[in-house]
């Protein structure tokens, strides 16, 4: 799963990094108390993304409750946080993130792609994602 997270993480890079409205976007920052995947400045503003694999072998209320934590750091008035998963999350995570307002994508060149990465063959994502279809 490693290479697909890197993979994940990456291609969330990429598409924060051609968004114009972006100032800066770093990607795998290490803090003392765990990594940024995904840190997006805006302006005034900042975006933690935190990428998941496969969102249904994850503790989010614990995963968010990190992605919290990292964005009490930032002096910024608008911060937010949001999760990208490789795999759909199932009913019951969509659900949690849903009734408790979490931003979420899943990538899946076969169902949708996130409207950031409108432009993008969906055949290359295929391939690049190893999807057999």
């Amino acid at each position: 799963m490693l290479g697909k997270a890197i993979i994940l993480e990456q291609l969330t890079y990429y598409a924060f990094s051609k968004n114009n409205k972006a100032s800066s976007v770093e990607w795998s920052i290490n803090k003392s108390n765990g990594e940024i995947d995904i840190l997006v400045k805006i302006v005034d503003a900042i975006k933690i993304i935190e990428c998941k694999v496969n969102p249904n072998n994850s503790d989010l209320p614990k995963e968010y409750e990190k992605l919290l934590v990292n964005l009490e750091r930032y002096s910024e008035k608008d911060k937010n946080g949001e999760f990208w998963f490789w795999i759909k999350p199932s009913p019951q995570n969509t659900k949690w993130l849903e009734d408790n307002g979490i931003r979420y994508e899943y990538v899946n060149p076969t169902e949708r792609l996130p409207i950031i990465l409108n432009g993008i063959n969906p055949n290359n994502m295929k391939f690049v994602m190893n999807y057999q279809y």
